[in-house]
């Protein structure tokens, strides 16, 4: 099974995963698979069916230059031919999605992504026959630009399988033979689901499931090894360094997107106009707040919660509940043991607001680019938002759950327990620290 995306949508892998644990239940029949093994529900129809430019589209007004609110195809939108509901979904909160905001769809959720939708700014090929019929409605415009492309694709690049079967490279197991492994659906009770076929390799889920006790047997993921961005961008158009780039990382991919985009600005000698820098400005200042929230809280923080400095160092933990701690009166807790507790993860107050701040601070990135991590409204010289003012009205909502985190003093409550840990237990200042060989020092 395969739900596709890159980044996959949240919402999309969540509703597959809650249909199939209705599955195990008894409680809902075989999961509808397409001939990708893509949930038929999902991904049934196509980004130009459920897009708000549609309309511009059948009239045959496309856009000449990106910010315009027209159809993008005549730019490199390839959402005629590529199946996916971000358009009608939304990115977060029913709150951006590609063309919503006028990003190009470069077909993310296609098996032949990205091979074959490179380079992603040049117009499509099936795009070009609408230019006889460029003022004609309905399907004299819509049938010949949708004939040819699905065919090639809605199919993986021949180079990543050995044969015709669609496969996403999972290791040979014990005991499957290969009538098991190129099984196209699944009704015997193994499953097979992939995430995305992500520029950077496939992420495999295998898991073995008994229907009759009711119980996951098995269960591994499993990933290809990343093949470097400077060997892949080989030969490629510039233009797509910023699109391939995002996927260096799947929390701060927009500031690898932002600084390919600069770097590209520098070489074409070409500089975005003020309305552009400041559409980007606040969707890097959107992505800053979510990198420090996230990173700070609940990738940092769970060092220093409870449930880990109780199994690893409980002496910490024992002079952390008798210690009052700094700022009480604006965070609100009293002693260094009560902020600990608070980061205990999924289950912890100060944890889970700063999962809360983050979605926030997705939303206001979402409405500046489209999608969060890989933003999709960058482009050498310019924006593709046009900076109406629907998208800036909706910035106070999220920004006002953020300045009252901010003024609560929360953010300094990780930092107290990182300096209460320190004091009982000096090693900890010496975590993440590696031996540095001495030839690198230089002489003495």
């Amino acid at each position: 099974m395969c739900v596709p995306g890159c980044p996959i949508h949240p919402d999309n892998l969540s509703e597959t995963i809650l249909y199939l644990l209705y599955q195990v239940a008894g409680q809902a029949p075989m999961i509808p698979l397409d001939e990708a093994l893509r949930p038929q529900w999902l991904f049934g129809a196509t980004v130009h069916e459920g897009c708000d430019r549609a309309g511009y589209y059948e009239q045959g007004e496309f856009a000449t230059e990106y910010g315009s609110p027209k159809c993008l195809v005549k730019l490199g939108c390839w959402g005629p031919v590529v199946k996916c509901n971000v358009p009608k979904r939304g990115w977060i909160n029913g709150v951006g999605g590609c063309p919503n905001v006028g990003g190009i769809c470069i077909g993310c959720t296609m098996p032949g992504f990205p091979d074959k939708f490179m380079p992603f700014m040049d117009e499509p090929p099936g795009s070009k026959r609408v230019d006889a019929g460029q003022r004609m409605y309905g399907t004299v415009i819509r049938t010949p630009a949708q004939r040819t492309p699905p065919s090639t694709v809605d199919k993986e690049p021949k180079w990543r399988v050995n044969g015709p079967e669609l496969t996403h490279r999972l290791p040979r197991r014990c005991g499957d033979d290969d009538d098991d492994r190129r099984q196209a659906r699944p009704t015997s009770p193994r499953w097979r689901g992939i995430p995305s076929p992500r520029i950077v390799g496939s992420l495999g889920i295998y898991t073995k499931i008994d229907f009759k006790q009711k119980r996951v047997a098995e269960c591994h993921s499993t990933s290809s090894i990343f093949r470097g961005y400077s060997i892949f961008m080989k030969g490629k158009d510039p233009r797509d360094a910023h699109f391939i780039t995002s996927r260096i990382c799947g929390i701060c991919g927009d500031n690898h997107a932002t600084c390919s985009v600069y770097n590209q600005n520098m070489a074409y000698g070409v500089r975005p106009p003020h309305l552009g820098e400041w559409i980007i400005n606040l969707g890097e200042a959107a992505e800053y707040m979510f990198d420090h929230n996230i990173f700070q809280e609940n990738l940092v923080g769970v060092d220093f919660c409870e449930r880990m400095v109780k199994e690893t160092n409980p002496g910490v933990l024992e002079m952390a509940n008798n210690t009052e701690a700094p700022h009480a009166g604006d965070h609100g807790y009293r002693t260094i043991g009560d902020i600990m507790r608070s980061l205990n993860p999924l289950e912890g107050e100060f944890y889970r607001e700063a999962l809360q701040v983050s979605r926030s601070t997705r939303e206001m990135f979402c409405l500046m680019e489209g999608r969060h991590v890989h933003p999709s409204t960058l482009y050498p010289g310019g924006v593709g938002h046009g900076g109406d003012g629907a998208a800036v009205h909706r910035l106070p909502d999220p920004a006002d759950a953020l300045r009252g985190v901010h003024e609560a003093g929360r953010a300094a409550c990780t930092t107290t327990c990182s300096t209460s840990s320190t004091r009982r237990c000096p090693a900890y200042e010496n975590v993440g620290r590696r031996r540095v060989a001495a030839w690198l020092l230089g002489p003495r």
